[in-house]
């Protein structure tokens, strides 16, 4: 028979050798480059139109087209779809810089955006620049929603599928550890398409969205302020010229992958009484010339609050120093010793 010292040992022993091999395997899960507070990430990414009811685009498909077409305006109804890769996490704003992804020893943190502008105001005397506002891309019951689907579709088929999965009012995906690096480069439609399947091939990290259709009173919105309305001029802006800002607050949407471990704890640029659980800024860039299906480029800053729930590693740390704690401290007892 096994005495009850030996029993707890052995349990002892395979808790923290469960602990160690968890942590081994874990050390290139994106998440454990995040630390606890405020974590502030860089991304790069690339913007393209698909299509929608303010679309204008005659042949009434998600063809791709030149910008002398007018196929890379934005006004009420167009679809814009950006992809990118999250490139580093910096604990709060002034703390280290951690290099995730590609050439790292961790994941790639990658993701998606689709949106749909909702209303577009002009140049004019309180403004000189384009505001547009954005939402969540209508794909049913509506006859705008069955043509959604179908541009959409018939511009990459890596996007339908993406957004299958997502939760209601859902705007972006985050994934972690696609298989493929993250690219933005090639040309046509089928390199469009394999770029986006890069920034979505990982497993659910994060669905992000609007609380309801989004409102100042909850905090989530996307706006962007633009020197122009059309996405390919931009994309032709020489470095370092900068085409526009763009700005969104968004709330959790659907439970995914690491759901619990990030808080609405982050102040709304929409609304400074309202916490969201991501803010974010982007700048509108130019292609640099360089070879890619889509039409613009752009960096961001966003910005969540990690709140880390205790894995099964870190239990079964704590449950094996535990165990040997207790059998050591009732060894002491039984040896008079203190």
């Amino acid at each position: 028979m096994f005495s009850r010292a030996r029993i707890l040992c052995a349990l002892a022993a395979t808790a923290l050798v469960f602990a160690a091999t968890q942590r081994a395997s874990a050390t290139i899960d994106v998440i454990d480059a995040f630390s606890a507070g405020l974590n502030q990430l860089q991304d790069t990414s690339a913007d393209t139109i698909v299509g929608g009811t303010g679309y204008n685009n005659s042949a009434g498909t998600g063809a791709m087209g030149s910008i002398a077409s007018g196929y890379t305006y934005i006004g009420s109804g167009t679809i814009l779809v950006t992809a990118f890769a999250l490139n580093t996490i910096q604990q709060g704003t002034s703390g280290p810089i951690q290099d995730i992804g590609t050439g790292s020893s961790y994941n790639q943190l990658t993701g998606l955006a689709v949106i749909q502008c909702l209303s577009l105001a002009i140049p004019g005397s309180s403004s000189s620049s384009y505001i547009a506002n954005f939402g969540a891309v209508s794909l049913s019951g509506s006859t705008d929603g069955i043509l959604n689907q179908t541009l959409i579709g018939a511009t990459s088929t890596a996007t339908s599928a993406a957004m299958a999965s997502w939760g209601a009012n859902t705007l972006v995906g985050l994934y972690d550890g696609s298989p493929t690096p993250f690219s933005r480069t090639g040309s046509g439609s089928s390199a469009l398409n394999a770029d986006i399947a890069s920034a979505t091939g990982g497993a659910a990290f994060l669905d992000l969205g609007f609380a309801g259709s989004g409102s100042a009173a909850s905090g989530t919105g996307w706006q962007s302020q633009t020197s122009l309305n059309n996405l390919g001029l931009i994309g032709n802006i020489p470095a370092p010229g900068n085409g526009g800002t763009v700005n969104y607050a968004l709330v959790q949407t659907a439970t995914t992958g690491y759901s619990s471990d990030f808080s609405q704890a982050v102040p709304s640029t929409f609304n400074p009484l309202a916490n969201v659980l991501l803010n974010g800024s982007s700048n509108l860039l130019g292609t640099g010339g360089a070879q890619t299906p889509f039409y613009a480029f752009d960096n961001a800053d966003i910005v969540l609050d990690y709140t880390p729930v205790p894995e099964p590693a870190s239990i079964c740390v704590w449950l094996g120093a535990a165990l040997i704690g207790g059998y050591s401290i009732r060894r002491r007892f039984r040896a008079g010793r203190p």
